[in-house]
This record gives structure tokens, sequence and C-alpha cells, in this order.
């Protein structure tokens, strides 16, 4: 292989630092090669050497053949593997024999392989049985209570996919800053399950209530036996139930529409 891969390098008009840095290797490696220091290239680089310059590997390795294979895939694989060119040398032929194979893979892929890449131009329509109704009451206040008046009637459909609760749910819009601390934010659609029974849920979880007649979103705490709701702001005080006031649970949050137009 050593004559081989001097006239190759005369063929290529290439310098042994240039061949090697082509394929990726070190040029102290071809100075071996040539020199009889080392015994032949990888398989990995035998391919490279093969698809970049279009060698004939079989000649490169044996000398049999024409040193440079013909342009097109097939008939590079062809003076590859010729029966007439097989190496007596078990060894260079398992060689030949395996980067055949890799070749072939490859050519079969850049010949019969065309991925085929769908665009959607439009957004995915579900079937009427696949969607729910959600019933959007207007707007809640998280942070200073403020009266609120619940915009019954307009309806926003959902995939059941995302959305598969069957318990009856409302949608509000949050206005406010107190909730900014679980990035709950102003914009942000909040979706709830109806629960009125503070009992049933979670300490902590996040609620639309009714406070003396005006919305709010806040965290529901339990602490010292007393109902708490408390705000994800420092700058807002606590509203504990007492008797002097009335508070309602309305329902507890179980997802968030994020609202990415505003952040910084």
């Amino acid at each position: 292989m050593r004559e081989q891969l001097k006239q190759l390098l005369q063929l290529l008009s290439l310098s042994q630092k240039e061949f090697a840095e082509s394929l990726g290797l070190k040029s102290a490696f071809i100075s071996d090669l040539i020199h009889g220091r080392a015994k032949s290239f990888s398989q990995e680089s035998l391919t490279k050497m093969h698809e970049k310059y279009g060698v004939n590997v079989n000649w490169l390795l044996t000398g049999s053949g024409d040193a440079l294979a013909a342009k097109s895939q097939h008939s590079s694989l062809n003076l590859i593997n010729q029966g007439e060119n097989r190496s007596s040398d078990p060894e260079v032929q398992k060689v030949l024999d395996q980067l055949v194979r890799v070749l072939e893979k490859r050519a079969l892929l850049k010949t019969e392989f065309k991925p085929q890449i769908h665009y959607e131009s439009k957004p995915q329509e579900y079937p009427h049985g696949e969607l729910r109704e959600i019933l959007d009451l207007g707007s809640i206040a998280a942070g200073i209570l403020t009266e609120e008046v619940a915009k019954q009637g307009k309806k926003i459909l959902f995939p059941r996919a995302w959305i598969p609760q069957k318990e009856k749910l409302f949608l509000l819009t949050v206005r406010g800053d107190s909730m900014e601390g679980l990035d709950i934010r102003a914009g942000d659609k909040a979706i709830f399950r109806e629960c009125h029974d503070p009992i049933l849920l979670k300490n902590g979880s996040v609620v639309a209530a009714l406070v003396d007649n005006e919305n709010t979103l806040k965290q529901l705490i339990r602490e010292n036996g007393k109902i708490i709701l408390r705000a994800a702001n420092s700058k807002y005080h606590d509203i504990t139930m007492t008797g002097d006031n009335h508070m309602l649970i309305q329902g507890e949050m179980i997802y968030l529409l994020k609202d990415w137009s505003n952040r910084e």
C-alpha cells in the first residue's frame, strides 16, 4: 500500500499534511504508512477517502484496478468489489467486504430514502366530540380587592385531550400583582374547578374566593385552626376568615395559561 499511497498523493496534488487533515487524521500517521511504520487506514478513513476523492480502496490496499473509481456510487462499489480483483490476503479482503457493506448502505439511503416533510397549512381542527366548553367569567383581582361582576355566557372551547377533567370548569383572567411570587401574573388565564368547601382543598391551593362580595385570587392557608387567604407578594396583607366577614371559595385553580406578551 505504500507505493499506492505515494501515487495517490501525486494524483490528488496534495501534501501529506493536507491529505491527512482532509480525513481528520494526523500527518504523522500518513508518514508512518508511507515508511511502513503503520499497516493500514481504519475502515472509517477508507470510507471517507472513497467518498471524498473517489479512491478505489481495492487498488489502494491491493494494487488491483484503477486508482480512482468512477464518479457514480454504483460504479465505485463495483470497482471496489470486482470478483477478479479480490485480494489473496484474508485480512485485506475482510476490510474490503466491510467497506462495501457500509457504502452499499449509504448508497441505499441516498437513493431510496427520501424523508417526507409535512407542513400544517392551518391549525389542527378537532371534531366537536373532542372539545369541551369552559365558561369565561371575566377577570379576577390578584391584588387589592375590587368588586367584580361575573360575565356569564362567554364560552371557550378546549380540546378534551388538554383538559380531561369531567368537572364543571370556569376561566378567569388575572389582574394585579399579588400572586407574582407564584408566577401568576396579570393577563394569565386561570382555569378553575368548582369547589365551595375549603375542607376539601389541600393547604396551599390557589383559589378564587368571594370575600364580602368581592372576588380575589389567593392561596388558601390553614394556620392555627384558621382559614387564611394569602398573597404571594409581601406587600399584601393576609385575609383571615372571621365572623366579621363572609368568605366563599368559588373554585380551585388547576391550569394556568400564560400570557408571555408582556414579559421582560
